[in-house]
Formats: structure tokens, sequence, C-alpha cells
């Protein structure tokens, strides 16, 4: 039996239409979550990371209440190497459509700077070097691979002059600006509802 216990009973399409509209949310579930970000023009690979506390309801689509985690991940611009932190401050809901559209609410991300080198040589950044908080909405789709979700030109602030240990004019001009964008890959059956699977259990939609 599938996940939401609909992939595999009934033995007409329409049996298995039927078991999949019937489908509930499952109970809260921290999905993986990959992807990249972009900092003032800066890339970067966003270490592993969660949706925390989520869940998916099969007959409509509907996305519970999650907050994203990272693992520390690294960024810089050939001068200043900065290792930090992302995670969300808020919790978003969100939809997938029977188009298979999908999106997100309004994320408010905290960015937490832990490391910092200048010309390779380390430098203590201290315990205020925190950007948030960091608004996206993030849209995209869902599917049976999971959710494909993005955000572009986002706003991040600078930070005061004086936080990371007297670093910040330094940070702020790795981090701080709107030449952002963010690409996630949430991991798990996100099908839009509605969803008719045919012989082999794939997807007919």
């Amino acid at each position: 039996m599938g996940k939401y216990g609909c992939r595999r009973i009934g033995a007409t399409v329409g049996g298995l239409l039927a078991a999949c509209m019937v489908g509930q949310a499952v109970a809260a579930t921290d999905y993986g979550v990959s992807g990249t970000i972009t900092f003032n023009g800066n890339a970067s690979v966003l270490g592993d990371g969660l949706f925390l506390g989520s869940s998916y309801a099969t007959a409509t689509g509907a996305i519970g209440a999650g907050a994203f985690k990272f693992e520390g991940a690294t960024v810089g611009d050939g001068v200043t190497g900065l290792t930090y932190q992302l995670d969300q401050d808020n919790a978003s809901t969100g939809q997938v459509g029977v188009d298979g559209l999908a999106a997100l609410a309004d994320a408010a991300l905290r960015l937490t700077v832990v490391d910092m080198t200048y010309n390779g040589s380390p430098r203590v950044v201290g315990a205020d070097c925190v950007f948030e908080p960091i608004h996206i909405v993030l849209d995209g789709s869902g599917s049976v691979a999971g959710l494909q979700l993005s955000a572009n030109s986002f706003t991040i602030a600078p930070i005061d002059p004086d936080a990371c240990n007297g670093f910040a004019g330094t940070i702020n001009g790795v981090l701080a600006g709107n030449a952002t964008s963010i690409a996630l890959r949430i991991e798990g059956d996100f099908a839009p509802p509605g969803t008719i699977f045919a012989a082999g259990f794939e997807s007919a939609r």
C-alpha cells in the first residue's frame, strides 16, 4: 500500500480515484529539502534541509503548516567567505491545485552568519550576526516526485553596521540586497488532488 493508502487498492480506475479522493492529511511529517540560493548575486548550495512538521492532504491538496531548517552552508564573493545557517521564524501553509500549480504562504526566514574569513583569514563575528525577517513567497508545482518551488528578487535588508563584531559592512556586501533567488525541492508525494493512477500506479493525468 502506498504512503496515503490509495495507490494499490481498487481494481478499476474508478476504484482508484474513489480511494484517492478519500485520502486524509497524514500526521506531521519532516520532509527533506534541497536547493540553491543566491545572495546579492553570490550563489550558494543550501545545506541539508527539512520542512518540519508539515503534512499533505491528498483529497484537497492542502499542505499543512511547516517550517524550513537547513544545516550550515557557505557563500562568498572571492574575498569574504561566510558560513551561515538558514531557518524559518514562522510556519507556512500551502496548496497544490488540480492543475499541479503549488504555492506556500509567506515564509519569514532567518539567516545567521556563524563564521567568516577575509582573504583566507578567520574573523570572529559574534552572536548578533543575524538577518531577519527575510520574507519570501514560494510557488511552483507539485507532483508525485515532490514540490518544486522558487522565489526571485526578494529583499535581504542590511543589518546594523555595529553588528557581527564590527564586520557587518563587509558581510552586508555579500548578503544584503534584492539580487536574490531561491529554488527548493521538497521530497515527498504531492500529487495534485484528484490524480488518477493507471495500471502500474503511475499518474494517468
